[in-house]
């Protein structure tokens, strides 16, 4: 495969246990050439997660089966469906990046390193590099299509330059763009409420698909593959889910009236965040001081005990002598003003206890 072709990728979800690659593959060719296929499996067990990628060569490919895939039951050969519970299968473009995170270069590694560290990579995973960029003691190399991404994830673990092993991962994506991308889609979601059970995305698609392209179609199930009751469409354009929303709000699907809403992003859940805030303030403020008379002991800049002066001190020094319980006689005892010198801080209130709170 030429490292420098730009290729396309589809996630699918909802695959069934028991497909293979080949198979896969062989569903998804109608839609344009596949380059590669790779199902995700358990690294414990062996066992398919349910999910993978598609690769296309074009992007129309990548678009048909979007379109025309999503929703869809997987029908192979031999006359069989994708399992037992034939689910419909989930596709969507897939937003994993061609760039990969090169850490621990150590302290001494800077820009003028780029060029061998480039060197290094083209030769350790056999395949040019379309770029790379130094920021600190870590790197960003870019490559050309998922294939070159993901080989480079296998070769270049335990990889040394320079006398230090570096650290390999998929570089995540900048927040910002995230978070932009998140809203955008979300505004071109909708979420459909009170599905029937016996609603399936074929369906659902069908139904809402005359207003506009569907990049997204999916009713949630639960872990044991039974509905959920609920789903979402999503559109490629904003005005082609405003006039789904209008049309189908309250209409009826298999016996049942549907709700349609607008999606929320859950970060942006304003009860949620507040809940959130309030109790993470609680967390890190310090503990309150639920007694007007007891003392914040410490020092002040000149070096002394400090501390607030309680209601029995300030009594006692405007000369009112003062009735307290003391813990240790287990008795209220009287203190006469002329015994209690401010000045020299003699008396000290009896510290609240466990068993003597609110006493002296």
């Amino acid at each position: 495969m030429d490292d420098t072709r730009v290729t396309y990728v589809c996630f699918v979800r909802n695959i069934e246990d028991g497909v293979n690659e080949a198979e896969l593959k062989d569903h998804f060719s109608d839609c344009g050439e596949v380059l590669s296929v790779n199902i995700i499996q358990d690294k414990k067990g062996g066992v398919s997660k349910g999910f993978g990628f598609v690769e296309f060569a074009t992007e129309e490919g990548r678009e048909a089966a979007v379109r025309e895939k999503s929703g869809k039951r997987m029908h192979l050969k031999g006359g069989r469906t994708g399992g037992a519970n034939d689910k419909t299968l989930v596709v969507q473009k897939s937003t994993r990046k061609t760039t990969i995170y090169l850490g621990g270069l150590g302290y001494d590694y800077s820009e003028e390193y780029e060029q061998d560290l480039r060197d290094a990579v083209e030769k350790r995973c056999g395949f040019r590099a379309l770029g790379i960029r130094s920021k600190g003691m870590y790197a960003f190399v870019e490559f050309a299509n998922f294939h070159c991404t993901q080989t480079a994830l296998q070769r270049l673990p335990r990889m040394r330059f320079r006398g230090r092993e570096i650290r390999v991962q998929l570089a995540q994506s900048d927040p910002s763009e995230v978070r932009n991308n998140t809203m955008e889609e979300v505004k071109r979601t909708l979420f459909i409420r009170n599905l029937s059970k016996r609603t399936s995305e074929a369906e659902l698609r069908l139904k809402f698909e005359k207003f506009g392209d569907i990049t997204r179609c999916e009713v949630i199930r639960d872990k044991y593959g039974e509905p959920r009751e609920y789903g979402f469409v999503g559109y490629k354009q904003k005005s082609d889910a405003d006039n789904a929303y209008r049309e189908m709000h309250q209409t009826v699907i298999d016996g049942r009236e549907i709700h349609v809403e607008f999606a929320k992003n859950k970060s942006n859940n304003t009860f949620e965040n507040d809940n959130n805030k309030k109790r993470e303030d609680r967390r890190r403020s310090p503990r309150r001081d639920r007694s007007p008379q007891r003392r914040s002991h410490g020092r002040d800049r000149g070096g002394r005990d400090s501390y607030r002066r309680t209601d029995v001190e300030d009594a006692l020094a405007g000369g009112v002598p003062v009735m307290v319980y003391d813990a240790n006689l287990r008795k209220h005892v009287l203190i006469s003003p002329d015994t209690f010198n401010s000045a020299s801080r003699n008396y000290r209130p009896r510290r609240r206890d466990r068993y003597n709170r609110g006493r002296y």
